[in-house]
Order: structure tokens, then sequence, then C-alpha cells
């Protein structure tokens, strides 16, 4: 009984083993089997994907929005109106790299394009989600931009030369002789409003710019509700305003008493319009004048709205703050330089540029 309980028990152990051992070979087989099914659906996912890229345009395309951009160098198509497809950043402000160490001036956006214009004939664009260089044709500073919104086929840039995008290039065109440009608006491709340094207003009319008014004192920037009310701000407190077709600039007595030199102007309507300036001076026009609580002493040098709660103005040591339709406030900027211009186009993609070649981005 003894020896067959051990013969009985050898076998019983050996057929365990054997039964461990074909499992795990046939574990091992299904695995390397579900892998490679995997790799496999994996290299088709991976190229399904790669051909519906090709078919929405590469690197190469240059498609704004369906059109081709006439020289302007290929961009990413814009998503739910981002002007990139770079990753989202972090909430708030945040600094974005340029590449530029000159000082930036301007900023304006047309169609799917960001530009950025500055000291020695800096024009700076972005599409996708990088900065690059165009050739402006001068290299005098260039302080403000300005096309007509949407369009990539009549941009301007201003400072003392005026250069205009034509033919898939920046060229010089005739300036204002007396006068450098601080501030470009128009209201039309033919009906475009220059800012001058030694407060000369210049026009252009389709065909040419003119010098049309002088109102005594430096001119900083320009902005109108439409072509009938054009405002213009500058030096020592001078605010000026052309109401009425034909009519030419007013300056205006706010009765506030302010001397301060002013920077920027900008209005959610020809009845709601903001104005900044040194020691953080904000006036606003409602129908009358006020000047109202600022949360800064900095200078503020420029300001852009989304709409009547959605203001926001910049200016030296990284200065942001914002109005959001009850009082101003100071928001955290990620920078200590100097911002000269802000422009935005929506209330969540705001961007801001400055000295040392700075830019910002503001994402809610």
């Amino acid at each position: 009984m003894r020896a067959l309980s051990v013969v009985a028990m050898r076998a019983l152990i050996g057929g365990a083993m054997r039964a461990l051992i074909g499992g795990a070979i046939r574990a091992l087989i299904g695995g390397t089997l579900a892998l490679a099914l995997l790799l496999l659906a994996s290299g088709c996912t991976r190229d399904v994907i790669e051909h519906a890229s090709a078919d929405r345009g590469g690197a190469g395309d240059t498609r704004v929005d369906g059109a081709v951009a006439d020289g302007l160098p290929a961009a990413d198509a814009t998503v739910d109106g981002v002007i990139d497809d770079a990753p989202p950043p972090p909430p708030g402000w945040s600094a974005v790299t340029t590449g530029e160490t000159q000082p930036l001036y301007g900023i304006f956006g047309a169609g799917n394009r960001l530009f950025a214009v500055g000291a020695q004939g800096v024009i700076l664009e972005r599409a996708g989600s990088v900065w690059r260089t165009l050739t402006s044709g001068v290299n005098q500073d260039l302080h403000a931009m300005w096309g007509p919104p949407g369009s990539l086929d009549d941009l301007w840039a201003a400072g003392q030369p005026i250069v205009r995008f034509q033919n898939g290039a920046f060229v010089p065109v005739t300036a204002l002789p007396k006068s450098a440009v601080n501030g470009l608006w128009g209201s039309a491709a033919n009906d475009i409003w220059a800012a001058g340094s030694i407060g000369v207003v210049g026009h252009y009319d389709g065909v040419s710019w003119q010098e049309v008014d002088y109102l005594g004192g430096a001119l900083n920037a320009v902005w109108g509700s439409g072509a009938n009310d054009v405002w213009m701000v500058g030096a020592a407190g001078l605010i000026a305003r052309r109401s009425g077709a034909g009519a030419s600039f007013q300056k205006l007595d706010t009765g506030l008493g302010v001397t301060d030199n002013l920077w920027g102007v900008w209005g959610a309507s020809a009845s709601e319009v903001w104005i900044v300036g040194d020691k953080g001076t904000i006036l606003r026009f409602d129908g009358a004048w006020s000047q109202v609580t600022s949360p800064t002493t900095d200078r503020l040098r420029a300001i852009w709205g989304s709409g009547a709660s959605d203001v926001w103005a910049v200016g030296t040591q990284g200065t942001i703050v914002h109005y959001d339709g009850q009082a101003w406030s100071s928001v955290s900027s990620p920078t200590s330089e100097d911002l000269h211009a802000v422009w935005g186009i929506s209330p969540s993609e705001v961007w801001a540029v400055g000295s040392s070649g700075t830019a910002l981005r503001y994402r809610p």
C-alpha cells in the first residue's frame, strides 16, 4: 500500500507540474498575441491621424480660414477663435517667448495672425505657436500697427516711417513729413487716422497720407467708435475729439484739472470712453467726465477692452489693471518689464507687449 501511495503521489505531482507549465506557456502565447494586436491597432490609428492632419494642411499650408494669406508665412488653423494651436497656458497672464530683445511698442491682430512692432523697424508675427521676424524695410522705431478687421491685405505700421503690407511684403510709403506717428486707428481701409508726436493729425483717405490738423501738443494715441467719432489723447492732459463728417478735432475740457500725460484711449461706444495716463490716471466719459479710483500710481501706457465690463490697461514695471464693470483692480503680472501695448481678439485671448521683447498672454 505504501508503494502504491508513493506511485500515486508521484503521478499526482507530475500532473500538477505539467498543468502549471502548460498554463504558463498558453498565457505567454496569449499575451504576446494581444501585444501584437495592440501594436498593429496603434500603427493603424497613427496612420489615420497622420492622414487626417495632412488633409487639414501641413506646415507649408498658407491658408487662413480657408483663404490664401498673400505672401505671409504659413499659419496653423485657429480653433475656437484661439490664435494658435499651442497647449493652453495656465489661467491668468503668462509670459511667452518672442526671441526678440528690442522693445515692442504696438500689437495688433488680423485674421488668425498676431503682429507686434517695435524699435529699429522690428515687426514680429505669431502664426501657429511661434513668433517670427518679418522684414519691415526700415530701421527706425515703429510704434503702432493697424489693419481692417479680419484682413491680411492692407496692414499698416507706423513710427517715424510708415510702412504698408502690399504684394507680399512691407514697403515704406510717404510719411508725414513733420511728425513721427505714435498711434494708428481706422474705420476702414480708406479712413485711417494717425496721432503725431508733435501734435500733427494725419489721415489716409485711400490714396495718400495728409496732415489735416494740428493740436499743439504731442499726441500719443487715437481711437474711434466710428468714422464720425474719433478721439486723440496726448501730453499735459490733452484730449481732442472729432464728431461728425468733415468736422475738425476739438480740444475738450474735462473740468477735472488733469494735466498728466495721457497715453491710451479706448471705448466700448461713443458714450463709454476710457483714457489712461501718468501716475495711474484713469478718466471716464459716459456723457459726463469723471476721474475714477485707480489701483496703481504707475504710468498706464495703453488700454483695450472687449466690452464695457471687460477692460484692460497696462503700464510701467509690468503693471496690469482690469475693469470688470464695477471697479478697477490690480492683476498679477509675470513681468517687471514696462508694458507698452495691449490688444485682444476676445475676453479669453488678450496680449500685451513691452520692453526687452516681452510678450504676455491672458487666458481665463
